[in-house]
């Protein structure tokens, strides 16, 4: 019998308001930097097939992640504005990394309130997600995180996806060794949701 639901977040309870490309631009406003969104777009796809994998550590990683995501940000910075310094690079980033936990930023997709508030009564709910601390800011944002008994974030469990999915965690959520099958894992594709042990 289930007795856990686990979730992902960004993707399966909520998106981007706009591109990342977007957002991008909109930070690079703010900073006194005129940055194309399509050229952004293509930036951060490029950059993030280009970055490291975390590996698994024992315990939080350091700064929340905030590092990785500094590599991230300089990468796609090379590409758009390679002549920006040191100190613009600075601003740019940190004003970046503020904007993505703010409101308005994130939008739930429009089912999630309704199975999330069907579920909640029948089962333990959960998120496993390699975000990083933000994440708590944007659930309490989007009115969500009453519904979550436990969230997973991999900067905090030193541990990405799926090596965080551990039968430790599935312990801890349900009070017990996990029986055969207990534990699903839901993604929405578009409206519709996919589930998959």
């Amino acid at each position: 019998m289930t007795k856990a639901i686990f979730f992902d977040a960004v993707g399966t309870l909520f998106y981007l308001s706009k591109t990342v490309g977007a957002h991008y631009a909109l930070v690079g406003s703010e900073v006194g930097l005129t940055l194309d969104a399509q050229q952004l777009d293509r930036a951060f796809f490029t950059a993030w097939k280009q970055m490291p994998r975390r590996g698994a550590i024992d315990g939080p990683r350091e700064n929340d992640d905030k590092g990785w995501w500094r590599e991230l940000v300089d990468l796609v910075l090379d590409q758009v504005a390679p002549s920006l310094g040191e100190m613009d690079r600075d601003n740019f980033f940190e004003i970046a990394y503020e904007h993505f936990a703010e409101a308005g930023v994130w939008e739930p997709y429009p089912e999630v309130f309704d199975v999330l508030e069907k579920l909640q009564p029948r089962f333990q709910l959960a998120v496993i997600s390699n975000f990083d601390g933000r994440l708590r800011f944007i659930l309490e944002h989007l009115g969500i995180s009453k519904f979550f008994a436990h969230i997973f974030i991999s900067s905090e469990i030193g541990a990405d996806k799926p090596k965080c999915c551990t039968l430790a965690m599935i312990r801890i959520v349900i009070g017990g060794p996990p029986p055969k099958l207990a534990c699903w894992f839901f993604a929405w594709i578009g409206k519709r949701i996919r589930c998959a042990i």
